[in-house]
C-alpha cells in the first residue's frame, strides 16, 4: 500500500481506526460509509491543531501525526480513570488505560518533534501519598530542640 498524496475526512478516520485497533470495536466507533462516522470530532480536532479549515489543506505527514494525537486523546478521555470498569459488556482495566496514555505520550512526542504540535505540554500526575511527611518525623523539631 502506498502513502496517499492527501487525506479526506473518511480516509483520515480510517487511519485513526486502524491506529487504535480493537479499542475502536470495544467503544463501538466506526468509520461512516461516506464520512468520518464516529471519528468526526477527532477529525475536527486535527483541523483545529493544524489551524486549517479542510483536511485537504493539511499535509500528509502533519495530518498523520495530528490524527494520532487526536484519536489517542479521545481514547484516554473515554476510558480514562483511576479504576477498572465494566459496563454493558465493555471493560477497561488500569493496564488498558495506562497503555492508552503511553500511546498518547508517544503520539504527542512524535508530533512535537516534527514541529506539528506546540513544544510545551502540561501533564498532571498524582503525588505518592505513601511518602512520609518531613515535618512529622523525629528529626524535625520546630523549636530546634534535640
Amino acid at each position: 500500500m502506498s502513502l496517499p498524496s492527501s487525506y479526506s475526512e473518511k480516509t483520515l478516520a480510517t487511519l485513526m481506526a486502524d491506529d487504535i485497533g480493537d479499542i475502536a470495536t470495544a467503544l463501538s466507533w466506526a468509520v461512516g460509509a461516506s464520512d468520518a462516522g464516529s471519528y468526526a470530532e477527532a477529525v475536527n480536532d486535527v483541523l483545529v491543531l493544524a489551524g486549517a479549515t479542510a483536511i485537504g489543506d493539511v499535509g500528509v505527514a502533519e495530518a498523520r501525526a495530528l490524527a494520532r494525537v487526536s484519536i489517542w486523546r479521545r481514547v484516554v478521555r473515554y476510558i480514562g480513570g483511576d479504576k477498572s470498569f465494566e459496563n454493558d459488556g465493555l471493560s477497561f482495566s488500569k493496564e488498558d488505560q495506562a497503555h492508552a496514555q503511553a500511546c498518547l505520550a508517544i503520539a504527542e512526542t512524535e508530533a512535537m518533534s516534527a514541529g506539528y504540535l506546540d513544544t510545551y505540554l502540561v501533564k498532571r500526575t498524582s503525588i505518592d501519598s505513601s511518602l512520609e511527611d518531613p515535618f512529622d518525623t523525629a528529626f524535625y523539631d520546630p523549636q530546634g530542640r534535640t
